[in-house]
């Protein structure tokens, strides 16, 4: 027989805002050359997107639901693992003006700061 599972909205989200983060940030690594003329392998050492030369840091992906947005200045994220709020953050508004409350978004944390937020589906 078939057994059909029922997941939660918010674990399907959470799901496939991982699989696009690995998809994501795999694309630069699997059209680059895996070492230098030395023969070295030197993907240990890239750098982050950004450009700066720094390594990138441990990363960490969330569904977050925008709880507030405080004096039109401040965004508060509630970040969520399952059902379970597990932290919040706090950005700019002015840094991400399309976000509104009760957004549902995916936020990439590197080294514990914002890296990125996506919306996750349309506003009703």
């Amino acid at each position: 027989m078939w057994d059909e599972s029922h997941y939660s909205r918010r674990t399907v989200i959470g799901t496939l805002c991982a699989i696009v983060v690995a998809t994501v940030t795999a694309l630069p690594v699997a059209g680059s050359n895996p070492g230098t003329e030395s023969g070295r392998d030197d993907r240990q050492n890239r750098s982050s997107p950004a450009g700066n030369g720094r390594p990138m840091g441990r990363s960490e992906t969330y569904v977050g639901v925008v709880d507030r947005i405080v004096d039109g200045e401040h965004v508060v994220i509630l970040l969520e693992d399952g059902d379970e709020i597990v932290d919040q953050v706090v950005v700019a508004h002015e840094a991400y003006p399309f976000l509104e409350e009760r957004d549902v978004v995916c936020v990439i944390l590197v080294d514990g700061d914002v890296h990125r937020i996506r919306p996750l589906e349309e506003r009703t």
